[in-house]
This record gives structure tokens, C-alpha cells and sequence, in this order.
């Protein structure tokens, strides 16, 4: 297999061309500057030769040209350029400091995590999240630090270890980065569709945040609607979306009669061509109940992840490779 047969995702296009992920996203969109290919799930993937493309055009912004102005000459007439100046490429870490750096570690990013939040440091939280995010990859970030990480922060408060302006601050912190990951993500523009929310009620969020983004990864065009929806809005949303599923997050159960009462209302009032899906640590107290309803619950991420895959081959659109 050769270099140019060789295609990684964005974050290594990124961390060996010096630019941002946005960046890389702005200078494809609005100027074709690159023209990456495409996974089976609709991410972006490039070779070497895409990120060599960007090092030279980053070298030229950086001596003052404009992106648009350079963006669709050719490699060679980049180089061209290039040679004429006294600009240098961006040079990313060598292979063998690559070599040398540890492991990624999801524990030791889950601690540096719960550190900041005992501390009530924002600033320190949103680094440790985005140092995760880089070193572990989305996947494992989800699975391995936010999910244990609010997991946590629920305990502690629940056993007084910590404080209700604890947990508040890693919520929005934690909230306000995985919308910023759904507005850059690459994989929720295919299809089917799939609405994510929670009941009337329920406030708590990231469980659906953390269930879109994986979604996405499986190629599903998610549709988040945020917490606390009436049945209506949801089956108006699926709807409009024309939605495979639609899938809820619930963590508490303050009162088991009136969420059952709920999904029941929610699942006869969706077509039946559409799933209802529920995941949570709450759902699990409801687990037989669900099923009862032909609700679909599922008790772990890896389950969700099946399920999904299951769903997509159903619909005919296939499926993550």
C-alpha cells in the first residue's frame, strides 16, 4: 500500500499540518482548497498528499497571501511559490518523538477531569476534556471519560462530596463541549434520521448528547432537540425529519407511573415503522416494563451501537465498517 493509498481522519491532518480542525473544514467548504476523500459513514479521510497540501498552504497564509488566492492552484505552483520566499512549512513532531509519547490513558484523563471539578476550574475542565478528546479519540472520550466522569459527579454530590455548584459547572462545561463537537462533527449528514431528546421532565442531557455523537459515527443524521419534550414535539419531529427512531435519555426516575405513562403515550402515538429507544441508568429500573411496551432499551453503549447497526441494514442503508 503506498502513502497516497494510506488515508487518516482529521485529527492527524490537523496534528501534522498545523492547522485546526475548523480551519481545515473552512478552507474545504468555502474554498476547495482540499478535497478529502469520504468514509462509509460520510467522515472526512486524507492522505498524505492532502496533508502535505495543507502544510504548504498554510506556509503561504502565513507569509500573507490569502487562502482564497491560492487555494485552487495546484501543488506544484504552491511549491513554486513557496521556493521563491524564505517561508518555512509547518514541521510536526517527528515519528520517533511520536513513537515515544505514552499510551493514551483513559484513567489518567478521567483523573485530571474530576481534579478541575473538585476544584471548580473551568478553564482546567474544558483543557482536560479537549486533551482527552485528542489523545483517546471520540470514541473513547465518550465511552471512557464523560460517561464515568458525570457518573461520578452524580455520586459525589449524591454522597456529599461534592457540591450542587460542582456538579452545575461540570455539566455546562461538559454540555457546552459536546455541542461544540456536534457542530464540527463529520458523520450527522447521512441517513436515516434519528431524534434525540428526553421525557417531559427530564433535564439531564449528556446521555442524549453522548448518543447523537455515536450515532453519528454510525452514520445516522441526528437530529438533538435538547431535554424536556412533550410527546407531541417528539412525534412532530420525527416527523418532519421522516426518523428511523427516536431515542431518549433517562437518568432519574422520580415517579416510575408517570414516565411509563409517558413512553406509552409517546410509542402509540410514533408510526410503527418508527423505534422508540431508551437508554440510561434510570431506564434500566423500567427495563421489563419497556420491553412490555415493544419500547427498544438497551442497557450499555455497545448495545446502542448493535442496535443501530441492526436498524440501518433494516432501513437498507447499511451499515459502520
Amino acid at each position: 500500500m503506498t502513502d497516497d493509498e494510506i488515508t487518516h481522519p482529521i485529527n492527524y491532518a490537523s496534528r501534522r499540518s498545523g492547522l485546526s480542525q475548523h480551519v481545515i473544514r473552512a478552507w474545504e467548504r468555502r474554498y476547495g482548497a482540499v478535497e478529502p476523500l469520504r468514509t462509509t459513514t460520510n467522515r472526512r479521510s486524507y492522505t498524505e498528499q492532502h496533508v502535505e497540501r495543507l502544510r504548504l498552504l498554510k506556509a503561504l497564509c502565513d507569509g500573507g497571501h490569502s487562502i482564497g488566492s491560492i487555494a485552487r492552484l495546484s501543488d506544484d505552483e504552491l511549491r513554486g511559490m513557496l521556493a521563491k520566499t524564505r517561508l518555512r512549512v509547518f514541521e510536526p513532531p517527528t515519528n520517533e518523538r511520536l513513537l515515544a509519547q505514552p499510551p493514551a490513558d483513559p484513567g489518567m484523563h478521567l483523573e485530571q477531569c474530576k481534579e478541575t471539578t473538585r476544584n471548580q476550574d473551568e478553564h482546567g475542565l474544558r483543557t482536560a476534556l479537549s486533551d482527552a478528546h485528542v489523545s483517546l479519540g471520540l470514541y473513547r472520550f465518550l465511552t471512557d471519560v464523560v460517561g464515568p466522569l458525570m457518573e461520578w459527579v452524580g455520586n459525589a454530590w449524591h454522597d456529599g462530596e461534592l457540591r450542587i455548584s460542582h456538579e452545575h459547572l461540570t455539566s455546562a462545561v461538559v454540555r457546552g463541549y459536546l455541542s461544540g463537537l456536534r457542530d464540527s462533527s463529520d458523520g450527522m449528514g447521512g441517513e436515516p434520521a434519528i431524534v434525540f431528546s428526553t421525557p417531559t421532565d427530564q433535564h439531564h442531557e449528556i446521555g442524549a448528547q453522548i448518543a447523537a455523537l455515536l450515532a453519528g459515527m454510525e452514520g445516522w443524521a441526528g437530529v438533538y432537540l435538547g431535554p424536556n419534550l412533550p410527546a407531541e414535539e417528539l412525534v412532530a419531529s420525527a416527523g418532519i425529519a421522516g426518523a428511523r427512531a427516536v431515542a431518549l435519555s433517562v437518568i432519574y426516575v422520580p415517579e416510575a407511573g408517570r414516565l411509563l405513562a409517558f413512553l406509552k403515550r409517546l410509542k402509540s402515538l410514533l408510526p410503527e415503522s418508527t423505534e422508540l429507544i431508551v437508554g440510561g441508568s434510570g431506564g434500566a429500573l423500567l427495563a421489563d416494563d419497556l420491553r412490555g411496551l415493544g419500547i427498544r432499551y438497551v442497557v450499555s453503549v455497545e448495545a446502542f451501537r448493535t442496535l443501530l447497526r441492526e436498524l440501518r441494514l433494516q432501513t437498507g442503508t447499511g451499515g459502520a465498517s
